[in-house]
């Protein structure tokens, strides 16, 4: 008998699937945490109720959900198959199917083919060499994606892609100013330093004029940054 549960938490329904446990973690929790508070804050400070919101690495819909209020549409990429369907029953769940849209996909500089784990803790889990474990997934450049509406704000929390993913997105920024939301780290999630991106991040968005902050630092160095575009669309 499965022991998969409902909770209710930030007025929405949340699925705690019995076997989302990796390690000592349970993912189908990070939907619901209470974590992050500055982002939220920050997201709902700038929210464009006109606009699309872009989550990527959405995981099992935590910031997706709780801000499909706040603008016309949510667009949710999330490459692990597991982490996508949690959060395709969490969007079933609440009814949101006409405001958030989930893709099961990754997102890059370039489009192409990835693999990652038929279960794993999220987008930093994607390489480019197949075995049996793995689930093939699309990578999507941004600028190639359509999207019918104008972006308001990106958010990318992808364990050491977000360089990647903000060049496949250069023309987007330069024509629609989004508020990007991103979160750094010094090491990848397969242990890779990774500290030096955070520098080409900063200088690659400072160059198309944007100005940043640093929303929250963890116990493990890891930041959320927010950039501001100095002039809005």
């Amino acid at each position: 008998m499965s022991k998969n549960k409902i909770i209710e938490k930030h007025n929405l329904k949340w699925l705690i699937r019995e076997d989302s446990k990796i390690g000592q973690l349970t993912q189908d929790y990070l939907g619901p945490n209470d974590r992050e508070v500055e982002l939220f804050e920050f997201i709902e400070k700038n929210s464009n109720p006109d606009k699309i919101f872009v989550d990527i690495g959405a995981m099992v819909g935590g910031v997706s959900l709780r801000n499909a209020d706040n603008y016309k549409k949510v667009y949710s990429f999330e490459p692990c198959h597991f982490n996508y369907q949690g959060l395709c029953r969490n969007i079933a769940l609440n009814d949101l199917g006409k405001k958030v849209f989930a893709f099961n996909s990754a997102i890059g500089e370039e489009s192409g083919t990835a693999f990652i784990p038929k279960k794993s803790g999220g987008t930093g889990s994607v390489s480019f060499e197949n075995d049996e474990d793995k689930d093939v997934v699309p990578i999507f450049c941004l600028d190639d994606f359509s999207i019918d509406y104008t972006i308001g704000m990106i958010k990318i929390d992808t364990e050491g892609f977000e360089y990647e993913i903000l060049k496949g997105a250069r023309s987007i920024i330069k024509e629609e100013r989004p508020y990007i939301i991103l979160e750094t780290h010094d090491f990848d999630m397969k242990g890779n330093r990774v500290r030096e991106q955070t520098m080409l991040i900063i200088r690659f968005l400072e160059e198309l004029d944007y100005e940043f902050e640093i929303l929250r630092t963890s116990k493990n160095n890891d930041r959320h940054l927010a950039f501001t575009p100095n002039k809005l669309v």
